[in-house]
């Protein structure tokens, strides 16, 4: 205060001291002052509609606590004391708890709960909770990554993820219960109460019934861009290759063209002349040199069905997918 007066501390040191009411007096005439008001029974209501607002959004007590302050300020209001705020804060989390759970009770039948359970419980075959295979994405665009994301897709949607309808949570919730589902573990999530545990695995079904789908359309395309990448290098290597003629053969042409071209020979004379004059050992060389000619136009196909068998007509129809490939001729 001395600082913000100007004054030398020894001024203000028996401030408050002879008179008990000398701070608080003050305080109000300073809040006066300046605009500012104790907060009554409409204040603290409109701040209790504001914390569950964006309770419902963001579930951090700190978050929570410092857009209280925020609004307390921007209203121009003072607060019963900072106790009074945390409760209030801890009323709002519970208060939107309570909501969300609402909101998708009509999803939550006995069946569908269950599965949700069922997501928590570890798969003997996978060696881990169906949680965890389910949020664990692909590390390398392979094949068998492509095959194994269309397994979650076809478990996904077993369970009615794809038609899902969470648009009565807000986006920013919805994305804030997802990422709570993908960091906390099975066994973390077991210990929250049914209200608490299954909005988050609701919203994390249908966000990853999404996100799967998004996987499967990119892997499909980064798989046949790189089998199709690699093809092209087998050929252009197999065409290098070939590029290697021996000077031999072009010289064995050289040779056999004006025999041919001579019409003073007879046909029949033809093929014995040419025996006789190159010699059967040069002729089954270049022979056996001879390789099979790919066509111009999609040379690289041959190589690429090598390396990338087409996918499966099953993957298209477990992924939903209306344009299937066609049968080949």
């Amino acid at each position: 205060m001395a600082r913000q007066l100007g004054l030398p501390v020894e001024v203000l040191r028996g401030y408050g001291v002879s008179r008990e009411q000398t701070r608080t007096d003050h305080l109000r005439q300073v809040a006066k002052y300046l605009g500012w008001r104790p907060a009554k029974s409409l204040e603290l209501k409109e701040l209790d509609e504001f914390l569950l607002a964006r309770a419902m959004e963001h579930d951090s007590p700190s978050l929570l606590f410092r857009l209280g302050c925020e609004y307390l300020r921007s209203a121009t209001v003072i607060p019963h004391g900072v106790v009074t705020l945390l409760e209030k804060v801890g009323t709002a989390r519970q208060a939107a708890e309570r909501e969300t759970h609402a909101r998708v009770a009509h999803l939550l039948t006995s069946e569908r709960a269950q599965g949700l359970d069922g997501l928590l419980v570890v798969d003997p075959k996978l060696k881990s909770s169906r949680l965890h295979w389910m949020v664990i994405g692909p590390v390398q665009a392979l094949p068998n990554s492509l095959g194994g994301e269309v397994e979650k897709l076809k478990f996904l949607r077993c369970l009615d993820a794809d038609t899902l309808d969470m648009s009565v949570l807000p986006a920013e919730q919805r994305r804030h219960l997802a990422q709570i589902g993908r960091r906390l573990t099975a066994q973390a999530l077991v210990r929250r109460e049914p209200n608490r545990r299954h909005p988050i695995l609701l919203t994390l079904l249908a966000q990853s019934a999404v996100d799967v789908l998004d996987s499967v359309v990119q892997l499909f395309d980064q798989t046949l861009s790189g089998s199709e990448s690699r093809a092209r290098i087998k050929l252009r290597d197999e065409l290098a290759e070939r590029a290697k003629t021996p000077e031999d053969r072009l010289a064995l042409l050289d040779e056999i063209l004006p025999v041919l071209a001579d019409v003073g020979i007879a046909d029949e004379d033809v093929g014995k002349l040419l025996r006789e004059k190159i010699g059967m050992d040069r002729i089954r060389a270049a022979h056996a040199s001879t390789s099979l000619r790919l066509p111009r136009a999609s040379a690289h196909a041959g190589p690429l069905l090598h390396l990338h068998p087409p996918v499966p007509p099953r993957c298209w129809r477990r992924c939903g997918s209306r344009a299937e490939p066609r049968r080949s001729r």
